[in-house]
C-alpha cells in the first residue's frame, strides 16, 4: 500500500503567500484597468491643467480654451541687442485638442510591457504631456526673416549723438557685426513653439569683434565736447565767421576711415548741411 506524498512545510511556507500575492495583485490590476477605462490616468497634465481621471469628452471641453490662450502666450525671443516678443500663433502655431487628448487617453496604453507600471503607479507622480501641435512652414520662416532684419547689423566704428542745446554728447559703440543663421534659427524657434514648458528662445547669431577700440570714439567725443564749449571762430583774410555751438553739432558727424590697422572713426562735417 503506497504511503501518501507529504508536501514540505518549508515548500507550503514559500508558495502559498507568493500564490496569495499574484491573487492580490491581479485583482489590483483588474479593478485598476475597469476603473480607468476609456479615461485619462491620474497625474495627467496638459500645458499645467490637471485632466487626469477625465473621459475623452471631459478633457476635451476642458483644453480647450487652454490651448487657445497657449497660442497666445508671448514667447520671449532674445539675438543681441535684442529683445522680441513673439505670439506663437503669429510664427505659424496651432495645437490641435483632439490629437493631445487622444495622447492623453493613450499613455500606459501603448501595448508595452511597462504599461501595467505606469498605470498603476499613475498618481503618485504628475506627468507633464506637450500639447500636440503643427507649425506653419511658411509662416515660420518669414517671422524668422522680420526678426533677422531687426537683429542683423553691419560693424560699425561707432557714433555720437551730440545735442546742440546743453552741448553733451553721447557714446555709440563700437559694435561688431551680427548675422542670424536662419536654418539653425527655424528649428530652434519651432522647437521652443513646440515645448509650451520654456518661456524663452535664442536665435542662433554670429558677432564678430568691433572694427575699432572703444578709446578711438572716446578720443573723439572729448574732442567735440570740447568743441561745444564755446562759439567756432573761423578767420579768412579779413572776413570772420562765428559758428554757434548748436549750429556745429548739426554740422559734425562720425565716419570710418582707413587706418593702418584696419578702420578708425573719424570726425568730419556732413556735406549736405553745407548746403542749406
Amino acid at each position: 500500500m503506497p504511503y501518501p506524498r507529504c508536501t514540505p512545510q518549508w515548500l507550503k511556507a514559500a508558495v502559498l503567500p507568493a500564490l496569495a500575492a499574484v491573487v492580490v495583485l491581479s485583482t489590483l490590476l483588474l479593478l485598476t484597468w475597469v476603473a480607468q477605462a476609456g479615461r485619462v490616468l491620474p497625474g495627467t497634465s496638459v500645458a499645467g491643467v490637471d485632466i487626469g481621471g477625465r473621459d475623452e469628452w471631459s478633457a476635451r471641453r476642458l483644453l480647450e480654451p487652454v490651448l487657445e490662450r497657449e497660442e497666445q502666450r508671448p514667447l520671449a525671443v532674445s539675438a543681441p541687442g535684442q529683445r522680441l516678443q513673439l505670439r506663437p500663433v503669429d510664427a505659424g502655431l496651432s495645437l490641435d485638442v483632439d490629437a493631445t487628448v487622444r495622447a492623453a487617453i493613450g499613455r500606459g496604453r501603448t501595448g508595452s510591457w511597462r504599461d501595467p507600471v505606469h498605470r498603476l503607479t499613475a498618481g503618485l507622480v504628475t506627468t507633464e504631456l506637450a500639447p500636440v501641435g503643427h507649425v506653419d512652414e511658411a509662416t515660420l520662416i518669414a517671422w524668422v526673416e522680420g526678426a533677422a532684419a531687426l537683429v542683423e547689423r553691419d560693424a560699425s566704428v561707432g557714433d555720437l549723438l551730440i545735442d546742440g542745446t546743453d552741448g553733451s554728447v553721447t557714446i555709440v559703440g563700437p559694435r561688431g557685426e551680427v548675422r542670424v543663421d536662419r536654418e539653425a534659427s527655424i528649428e530652434r524657434v519651432r522647437a521652443a513653439l513646440l515645448d509650451r514648458t520654456t518661456g524663452r528662445v535664442d536665435l542662433v547669431t554670429t558677432t564678430t569683434a568691433p572694427p575699432s577700440p572703444r578709446s578711438a570714439i572716446e578720443e573723439i567725443a572729448d574732442r567735440t565736447t570740447a568743441a561745444l564749449r564755446r562759439p567756432l571762430v573761423l578767420h579768412h583774410e579779413d572776413r570772420r565767421l562765428v559758428i554757434a555751438p548748436g549750429v556745429l553739432a548739426e554740422l559734425l558727424t562720425v565716419a570710418a576711415r582707413p587706418a593702418a590697422d584696419g578702420i578708425t572713426p573719424a570726425l568730419e562735417v556732413r556735406p549736405e548741411t553745407l548746403q542749406r
